[in-house]
C-alpha cells in the first residue's frame, strides 16, 4: 500500500503541538482523502520526537 506523504497537514498539527487547545481532524470528510493516514504520520513523528509509545493515543 502506497501512503502519500500529508505534509502541509501534518506541519500544521507539529506547529500546534505545545498548545493548550484541542486538534481535531474532522471524521466527516470524503472516503479516503488521508485523515488515517494523518494521524499515523503524527503519531510516527511524534515517536520520532521522543514522545513515549504510552502517551499517543
Amino acid at each position: 500500500m502506497i501512503f502519500v506523504e500529508r505534509g502541509e497537514y501534518l506541519d500544521q498539527l507539529i506547529q500546534w503541538k505545545d498548545e493548550l487547545v484541542i486538534k481535531v481532524v474532522t471524521d466527516t470528510g470524503i472516503r479516503r482523502c488521508g485523515k488515517s493516514t494523518l494521524l499515523m504520520q503524527y503519531a510516527a513523528w511524534l515517536g520520532a520526537d521522543g514522545i513515549a509509545k504510552e502517551q499517543i493515543i
